[in-house]
């Protein structure tokens, strides 16, 4: 009996392992590209590492000279103009 219930333990932890990392219980959604407008209105005007916060938690994300979410652009003359 005490054999049984251990092992009934250990199964169902390691049945709801996968789904502790996968964020699935109101956690993390590991995809923050749909957070986009709200993560570039609070860029700090520099290029690189942002920590906004978003939701509750605090949100890194790169920005590139133009303030774009994940960007590329490392000229500062081919930024498009953003209306505030």
């Amino acid at each position: 009996m005490k054999k049984s219930i251990i092992l009934l333990g250990l199964s169902v932890l390691i049945t709801a392992a996968p789904s502790f990392a996968g964020g699935t219980f109101g956690g993390n959604p590991g995809n923050i590209s749909n957070m986009k407008e709200l993560l570039e209105p609070q860029w700090n005007g520099k290029p690189g590492i942002q920590h906004t916060s978003a939701y509750g938690v605090i949100v890194q994300w790169k920005a590139d000279v133009c303030g774009s979410f994940n960007g590329q652009e490392v000229d500062v003359k081919k930024c498009a103009t953003k209306a505030k």
